[in-house]
Formats: structure tokens, C-alpha cells, sequence
């Protein structure tokens, strides 16, 4: 069963860039607030207009390496739409900014960085990242969690402990209708990285103000993995760093920056077409 997506293209716009109004459907609504988006669909949703603009440049030579996304303001179930800068395109990099309007206000924004790879070879400086075998694919659910001693938890909900944990998660469309890339699943499922990071015995105890991914290829696929890397926490804040992998291995890390709130439970997210 495929996923529905978290948005759907206003057809009453005229289509184009600069006036596209993407309307949020069920599955972009949040946990924290039954008014509010969640940070995937945020995320997802710029992250798909910074690879549009790059693709618009005609630059395939570049492939992402960073994606940055502050979340500074609550996002509604309002209609949204996105702005794109380039701030600097060069012979090597192209550095852009997506910031997302809701109600004539800005509400997030992406900054994204894509370099041109080279054929250097290998530096034959050590990589040190453990990750878990992905589980076996299923259809109709986002996600699977993973706590430090066992195996996926198919019923979805997060291990309620002080360990570290894992997470895997299938494709998410972004705007229905179009097909998921592997960049705007890694941007969308990084926003994960919270619950991984901040689950503890009484759920999920802080909410994540940002993200920032660094990647040194594209994903193989739509489906990514989380595991938990580093965490810190004190004054009601915590820094958690998680380490990205596929079924090919790690390709890179995100790390957020989270306030601390009152807990919630997650449990998996099953919405059906």
C-alpha cells in the first residue's frame, strides 16, 4: 500500500514556481498540536523546492551535501507556498535558501547546499559508523523503531527507555501526485531524528527548533535510517546527532537542537489513502 503524501497542489493557481500553493493534507499534521504541521512535511516541502531550483539551473553536476531547516514559528494547516534565493552558484557549489510563507508571514526556512563531486580517490581516513540492517519492506506504515537490544518494532510505537534507539522509515510523498526523490525522503525523515534522539521513559520530552543534514551521496532508495549517535542535554536543552544509513550503509548525519516540553507518546502514523 503506498503512503497518501503530506500535500496537495492548489489547481486553482496557475502553475508555476513562484505562485504554487500547496494545501496540507491529513498526514502533515503534527503531534504537538492538532492545528500544527509536522516538521517532515516542512521539511519535505522545502527541501522539494531547493532541488527544483537547482534542477531549474541546470546544474546536475551537483549533488546535495547540507541541508539546514529552522523551524521559527508554528506551522499551520494553512495553504503554503515557498520562496527560493540562489545565494551563491558557483563552478564547484550552489548555495540557495527555501523559506516557507503561510498567511503573507514566514514560518521555516531551508538553507541547502549542493558540490559538485569529484573522482579523487578515497583519502583512506577511517569512517566509524555502526548501523543496523534495515528491516524487510512493508506497505501501508511511515515507520519502525529499533531499540538498542532487539529488533524492529513493527506496531510502530517508540521504545519508552533511556537507550539509544533506531529508526527506519518508508517513502512519504511530499505533493501527491509526484514521485518522491531520495533527497526530499532524507530532508523529510530527518525531522525524525528528534524522536530518536529524545524518547525516554515518559515519551517524547522535547521538540527540535531545527536540523541540520550533512550527506556525502544521495540515498539509493526513499526509504532511510536513523541511528542514534551522540546525544547531550542540560537546562531543559538537548543536542542529539544521528547517523543516516540505507541499505547500501551510512551516507552521512543530522543533528537537532530541541526544547525541552511536556512529554508525548508517539506511535506510528497509519492513514490511509
Amino acid at each position: 500500500m503506498s503512503l497518501s503524501a503530506f500535500y496537495r497542489v492548489d489547481s486553482n493557481v496557475p502553475a508555476s514556481p513562484e505562485r504554487e500553493i500547496l494545501s496540507p493534507l491529513p498526514r502533515a499534521h503534527g503531534g504537538w498540536g492538532s492545528r500544527t504541521l509536522r516538521g517532515m512535511a516542512v521539511s519535505g516541502a522545502l527541501a522539494r523546492a531547493a532541488e527544483r531550483k537547482v534542477a531549474d539551473l541546470g546544474r546536475s553536476d551537483l549533488s546535495p551535501a547540507r541541508w539546514t531547516l529552522d523551524l521559527f514559528r508554528p506551522a499551520s494547516e494553512s495553504p503554503c507556498s515557498v520562496a527560493t534565493t540562489v545565494l551563491r552558484q558557483g563552478r564547484r557549489l550552489c548555495l540557495l535558501d527555501a523559506t516557507l510563507m503561510q498567511d503573507g508571514a514566514a514560518v521555516a526556512r531551508g538553507t541547502a547546499l549542493f558540490l559538485r563531486p569529484t573522482e579523487l580517490p578515497h583519502s583512506g581516513i577511517d569512517v566509524i559508523a555502526e548501523v543496523p540492517e534495515p528491516p524487510v519492506p512493508m506497505g501501508g506504515i511511515e515507520r519502525l523503531y529499533r531499540p538498542r537490544e532487539g529488533d524492529w518494532i513493527t506496531d510502530g510505537a517508540v521504545p519508552r527507555d533511556a537507550h539509544a534507539k533506531s529508526v527506519w522509515h518508508f517513502p512519504v510523498p511530499i505533493v501527491e501526485g509526484e514521485d518522491l526523490t531520495p533527497f526530499q525522503a532524507a530532508a523529510a525523515a530527518a525531522d525524525i531524528t528528534n524522536a530518536v534522539a529524545n524518547t525516554g521513559p515518559d515519551g517524547l520530552a522535547f521538540i527540535n527548533a531545527d536540523l541540520t543534514m550533512n550527506i556525502v551521496r544521495r540515498p539509493t532508495e526513499t526509504a532511510v535510517g536513523m541511528t542514534l549517535a551522540e546525544r547531550f542535554e542540560g537546562d531543559g536543552l538537548s543536542a542529539g546527532v544521528a547517523t543516516m544509513f540505507d541499505s547500501a550503509g551510512a551516507f552521512g548525519s543530522v543533528s537537532v537542537s530541541c526544547l525541552q516540553q511536556r512529554p508525548i507518546v508517539l506511535q506510528q502514523v497509519m492513514l490511509e489513502q
